[in-house]
């Protein structure tokens, strides 16, 4: 429980540094938001434990923590979805880089290793650190210069963007599922349902709370 709890709180930091990397990149504007990141990187981190570490499925964990990153997004900040698809290429492909890079430097100096970063707590804990101190100098780095990506999200709230989340959605849980059903887990069957069933209800009511935001949109803008 407790090594369950110390890499929990470890992958949780740095999936939160993560998206602030991303969202930092793109420079859209994070500081009265962090509870949303936050809340991202719980899930991620939840999503990734139990995947990867508790039903052994490292093939599919990078898919699904993936998939759930860009409906997270596309949620949460009203991303046009194919902006939050680009945006979570990025922030896997810098996050992999510094992973990789602290790996390799660990190794060359006979600090760790691969096998060591899988089996031991210590080693483990140290190597996400290391990563997270590196995304969070490339943050404030990219926000005191104010480097960044930048598009306009006018078709954010369109219907198609919580259609093709809700199909993410489905096809992930239904991946998994399928392969419990061929594994040695099929009574955790109904786990990957109720997560299915939970988000979709949340794109639902998502895209109900943006209609109403841009009618009262509209409304205030008729009257000028």
């Amino acid at each position: 429980m407790f090594t369950f709890l110390v890499k929990m709180v470890s992958t949780t930091i740095e999936f939160f540094a993560m998206v602030l990397l991303v969202l930092s990149a793109f420079r859209i504007y994070f500081r009265y938001a962090l509870h949303k990141v936050f809340f991202i990187a719980v899930i991620l981190s939840l999503i990734s434990f139990y995947v990867r570490d508790f039903l052994g499925q490292f093939n599919y964990a990078f898919l699904s923590i993936f998939v759930i990153e860009i409906v997270l997004l596309t949620l949460f900040f009203r991303l046009p979805i194919i902006f939050s698809f680009f945006m979570c290429i990025i922030a896997n492909i810098a996050t992999a880089i510094f992973e990789g890079l602290v790996t390799a430097i660990g190794m060359q100096m006979n600090l760790t290793s691969v096998q060591l970063i899988q089996t031991n707590l210590v080693h483990f804990v140290t190597w996400q650190l290391v990563v997270t101190a590196l995304q969070v100098l490339l943050i404030l780095f990219l926000q005191r210069y104010k480097i960044g990506f930048h598009f306009t999200i006018n078709d954010s709230m369109k219907k198609y963007n919580f259609w093709l989340s809700a199909i993410l959605i489905l096809s992930v849980f239904a991946l998994q599922v399928q392969t419990l059903i061929l594994g040695e887990f099929k009574y955790h069957i109904a786990i990957p349902i109720v997560l299915a069933i939970i988000f979709l209800i949340g794109i639902v009511l998502s895209y109900k709370h943006n209609q109403k935001l841009w009618k009262a949109r509209r409304e205030r803008l008729s009257k000028r």
